[in-house]
Order: structure tokens, then sequence, then C-alpha cells
């Protein structure tokens, strides 16, 4: 499925604290303009025409080197680093670690960026220094900066952990790193929102560290100006060590805060709070009706993962029978409800079905069965005959519900028989689902039947640019189950149209890909890139302006403002929106698996996805069409992994209002 750098400040209270913008934000940095459509069009057909970025580097010109820098961020092709090693630090280190650090790990880069480290004592330049490194090099090298930050010649605590965390996402650690985060906690207020991001995605159960995180909790809460960046991360830790501190006028604090993303994080890590009386719960209450629906959706879902008494649990399913059919309730949030109920029950039949479905909707239903620890033969049929009626999005979730009973439903024929109905509907998504959700087994004694569907779907959609999502799940299938095909399977697909999945599939076979130019898709794409300002975009709850990007990624911008003329986004939902992170659209299945049928490449740069931000979403690097992302929060660990090509200027109130299904009514570019 497919799923910031920006120094806009966002209207209270989305504004984040200055101290952190500072910290991580990027400095104005020139790339891209009209004048470079050679590089660019070479950078889009991945070609990356050696003979355009050898002048642009050569160019005295401070923007061309630039550009060039991020044209070969997305080539990939480290036989450029002696000559990125040329390059005037001082003036492009910006530009010049970032594209380093996406070339990967190399011994060269790493001694080059010591390199530098020696020589400068600039805090913005050893940040970017250290974060790079983390991304290029060994466990040599990480030894080397905790030894440095013993020493205290560490002097960018940002650049510390921002290296921790870059070197825990390719398995890299020390057990030292964990008490020098601690420090930074306790030490003073510089690095500890670094500190906190990374201790929350590489995860801590140090009680130590929960307990100062649990004062950090404590104090920030009680700021006049607290920063929301703090405490969604404070939380988030908390709530990935299955933790709350055992006070109530702490959570009723952090349950009644004005700021909704504080109120969201509140309702995922309060789960874990020691519920002692039925009156504990009463935060819960509060927290369903808010004005918010975001909020109150989350809350929905959380509950789902408490553990309750006996009695707490009949307190909960007293309380929330009613607000299933309380249609003051968003039906967003309505449905997580049922779902939430049916798993607390733990029943559920044809009659329930009936009386709660002018109520729920279908998707919500068919997730509810999914939830049950036994599915009897009448849901199971229940499941069966609702298929053929449904729309693919609804099919999926019957889909997975029935999967998550396969053990139940064995072998026997209507078990098989449902599955070959699936098969035969040629849906990647629902043939995808399939091949990764099946058991071993089934696989194992259906393999030629689930082989000669996944082979006619890639036959059929190989020029799709939906198929690049389903590529592995069916390549991962034909090499286990049917090696000897893999030959044949991945060689009909090297001569795909689209770029990634002719890529991927040279590559299974230790083909040589060659690339494809698409200028009739170029040209218009480009023709677009620089022409607009901004997009209004309306919605069912109000509007919000973005600011495009374009010296970042033209491409995308130039993608987006051409579907906007072609009115493609009038009237597709937001089909994707997860409590402060993420409200997504851009999909007519309403999915996530698809989108328009011409299929753009990465720009990935050195801007954050800090709220506001307007990203791509994808299935992999140049997968991207026409689904697009706002962020309700600011998540670093998409930098750099995401295309950024617009902020939010204006409207962030209606951004932090908007749920799942809500509809995008239309979207105008702006001259």
């Amino acid at each position: 499925m497919r799923f910031i750098k920006n120094t806009v400040f966002m209207k209270s209270p989305f504004r984040l604290p200055f101290v952190f913008l500072i910290l991580f934000s990027v400095s104005s940095l020139c790339q891209y303009n009209q004048s470079d459509e050679a590089l660019l069009e070479s950078t889009f057909n991945r070609t990356f025409d050696k003979k355009i970025i050898l002048s642009y580097l050569h160019s005295i010109d401070a923007r061309k080197i630039d550009a060039a820098l991020l044209s070969i961020a997305h080539a990939e092709d480290t036989s450029y680093l002696p000559l990125l090693f040329q390059i005037d630090f001082q003036k492009h280190f910006e530009q010049l670690t970032f594209t380093i650090g996406q070339l990967g790990q190399s011994t060269q880069a790493a001694v080059f960026l010591w390199k530098q480290f020696d020589t400068t004592r600039e805090i913005a330049q050893q940040k970017v220094i250290l974060e790079t490194l983390g991304k290029v090099g060994t466990k040599e090298d990480l030894i080397k900066i905790i030894s440095l930050s013993h020493a205290n010649k560490v002097y960018s605590p940002c650049g510390l952990c921002l290296a921790f965390y870059n070197f825990g996402l390719r398995n890299i650690s020390s057990d030292e790193t964990a008490s020098i985060l601690n420090h930074l906690l306790v030490s003073s207020d510089k690095g500890k929102e670094e500190a906190l991001f990374t201790l929350y995605r590489l995860g801590v159960k140090d009680t130590l560290i929960l307990s100062n995180v649990e004062k950090i909790v404590r104090d920030e809460i009680r700021q006049t100006k607290h920063s929301t960046f703090i405490l969604q991360y404070a939380l988030g830790i908390l709530r990935r060590a299955k933790f709350f501190p055992d006070d109530e006028a702490l959570l009723i604090e952090l349950t009644t805060n004005s700021d909704p993303i504080i109120r969201i994080e509140t309702a995922k890590a309060a789960v874990f709070f020691p519920f002692k009386t039925n009156s504990s719960f009463d935060f819960l209450l509060q927290l369903l009706l808010d004005k918010n629906g975001n909020v109150a959706r989350q809350t929905a879902l959380s509950i789902r993962d408490m553990n309750f008494s006996d009695d707490h649990r009949t307190t909960i399913l007293k309380f929330i029978r009613p607000l299933i059919t309380n249609k003051n309730l968003s039906a967003e949030t309505r449905g997580e409800l049922f779902v939430t109920f049916i798993k607390l029950l733990n029943t559920l039949d044809v009659g329930m079905i009936g009386y709660f479905s002018p109520f729920v909707g279908n998707e919500f239903i068919y997730q509810a069965c999914g939830e049950l620890t036994f599915l009897p033969d009448d849901l199971f049929q229940f499941l069966y005959t609702s298929f053929a009626s449904e729309s693919t999005s609804n099919q999926l979730f019957i889909l997975s519900s029935i999967l998550k009973h396969r053990k139940e439903a064995g072998n026997n024929q209507n078990f098989v028989s449902f599955i070959t109905t699936v098969l035969k509907q040629k849906s990647l998504p629902l043939a995808s689902t399939l091949v990764d959700e099946l058991s071993n087994q089934f696989k194992t004694d259906n393999s030629e039947k689930i082989y000669k569907a996944i082979a006619s779907l890639s036959k059929e959609y190989k020029n799709d640019i939906d198929f690049a999502g389903s590529f592995e799940s069916f390549y991962q299938f034909v090499l286990k189950y049917k090696p000897k095909e893999v030959k044949r399977f991945c060689s009909s697909l090297t001569s795909s149209k689209v770029y990634v999945t002719g890529k991927l599939a040279s590559g299974k076979i230790g083909k040589r890909f060659k690339s494809h130019t698409n200028k009739k898709f170029f040209t218009p794409v480009f023709e677009e890139a620089f022409k607009y300002r901004s997009a209004k975009i309306e919605t069912e709850k109000g509007e919000f302006t973005i600011d495009f990007m374009p010296s970042a990624a033209p491409i995308t911008v130039g993608n987006f403002c051409l579907l906007a003329k072609q009115k493609f986004f009038d009237n597709l939902k937001f089909h994707r929106v997860v409590p402060a992170f993420v409200i997504q659209g851009g999909d007519p299945t309403n999915t996530g698996w698809s989108g328009s049928k011409n299929g753009i490449m990465s720009e990935f740069s050195p801007y954050q996805f800090q709220t506001g931000a307007v990203g791509m979403a994808s299935s992999g690097k140049d997968t991207e069409t026409s689904q697009w992302f706002v962020m309700q929060g600011f998540h670093p660990h998409l930098n750099g992994r995401y295309t950024l090509f617009a902020i939010v200027s204006k409207g962030m109130e209606t951004v932090m209002q908007l749920e799942q299904n809500d509809k995008i009514l239309s979207v105008a570019v702006i001259p």
C-alpha cells in the first residue's frame, strides 16, 4: 500500500517550539528552477546524464551545484563520491551531506565527514555531519562519536541524537547510547526534543529513563507555553513501554489540554493507566465526545487495546453501547466504537448486525468479524455472501477478517472456493493481500493455482504503475513456492514501461536494466512545475491552502498541478487518516492501493516533515502517482524518505479537523 524542511510557523496552537525549529531546520536552499529543464528531464527519466550533471557540478553558480547534488542524491550513484569531496563544504554543507547520506554506507564518505568534523566548530555543520555519519558509518564510527561525546567534544546535541537514530535504523547500536540520551533529557533543555524523538523511535524500557520521561511530562504540561513535540514524544515513549503514571490528576490535565495533538497522544498512552475504580474511566467519555473528531476516533481505537477486569469490562460495554447509535458522534467514531464493543463483548450475530447497521458503515461490521476470537459459520457465510456485491475497499476488509480466521476455516470447500473467487477478481490489492496473509500450508497445497493467478495478473498489469506495489509480494511467493519459475516470472516483467517494475524485475535475475524516456509525459508536467504558487483545497469541513516548493520537488509540483487542473482530486476522499500523524487522499478507489496512471520519480530532499508539510505517498522509491498527505504532527522519521512538495500556509485548523472519508470538494491552483 501507499502510504520538511520549512521555517514557516503555524498559527497557535500548532506552532512548533522555536528552539526545535532551529535545530531541525535547514536554511533556505536554492536548487531547481525553470532553467533546469535538461537536468530535470534526465533525472525524471533516471538516465542521469553525466555530461549535464558534471557541467552543473563544475559551475561557478552555487544554485546549479545544489541542483546537481539533488539529482545525484536521486541517482544513488556512488561513483560521484570523489567529485563530491571536492565541493566547497562551507558553502554547500547542507545539500552536500544530504546527498552523501542518500548514497548509503561508505568508508570513503565517513573519512571525508570526519575530516570536516575535525575542522569545524559550527553547530549547524556538526549537526549534519553527525547525522550523515549515522547513515554512512560503521560501528567503529558510532564508538568514536560516543567517545567524543564523553570528552565533551560534540557541540550539537541534535546531531548526536540523529546519529544514534540513523545508526539504529541500520541495526548498529551500543549500550552507551541510552545513557547519553538520558543525560540529555535531564541535563538541560538543549537536545531534549531530539533525545525524546530518538528514544521513541528506537524504543526504551529502562526504568530510570522512563522515570525521567514521566517527570518531563509532568513538568511540561504545567508550563504556560508547553511544547507539543516534547509531550507528543514523551507520551509516545511511555506508550511503547506500556506504562502510564498512576496519577489521575495528571491524566485529567492531559485530557483537558487545548491542543488536540496532546489529547490524541494521551488517548493512545492512557490505555496503560492503572484503572482502579469505575470513576477512573470518566476521561473516556470526555475524549469520546471531543469536538475534534480525530480525538474521539483515537479514543475509540485505544479502548480496544485496554486490559479490563470483568467488572470494568461490563462498565465499559454499558458505556459504549448507546454511543454507537449516537449520531452526534461522527460516523468514523461510531464505527470504531462498534468494532471495540464487539471485541470486548466477543459476540456478534446477524441480528446484532441488523440492529447496528443503520448507525455503522459496512466496513466496520466486516472489521468487527475479524476481532472475534471465534467466527461462527453463519458469519463466515455472511462475509462470503457480502463479498461479491461490495466495493474493492470493503472487499479488503472482508478478506482481512476471513484471513484472521483462516485456521478455523482450514481447507474446507467454502474457504477454498472463496479464495478461488478472490483470485478470479483480477484485483492487485486483493491478490497481494492473499499472497501475504494465507498460511504457508495453504500456499503449498495450492501453489499452482495461486501462481497461475499472479502470473496472469502480472502479465495484464505489468505496465500499470499500481503493479509496482504488488511486485515484491508476488516475487517472494514465486521464489518460495515455485522457484523454477523465478527467471520466467521476472523476465516477463523486465520490459515493463513502468520504470520501477522493470528495474526491480531486472535486478532479481541479475539483468542490466536500461531506463527509457517518457518525453510525452515529462513535457506537460515540467510546463506546470513553476507556474503556480499555491493551491486551495476545499473540503466538506472547510478549506486550506498549500504553498508549493518547486525548488525541491518540481516534478511532483507539476504533476499535482496537472491533476488538479484536470479535476482529478475533486470529490475524492481522505481515505487514510491517522490521528496526530497524517491525512491522506488522492486515490480514486479509496483503498490506498491506486492512483493516477502516470508514475513519477521520488524527489527526496533535506526539508523536514513538520506539522503542515505536504508529501507524496508511495509503496517504494519512484512509485508516486497521485496520493498525497498532510502532516498533522511533526514526524522527522519521514525525512529523506518521502517527497515533500508543499507546506500548509493557511487553514491548519481545517487539517486538524479532517477525518477519514471526509471529502475533497475541489483543488484549485493559484498563480
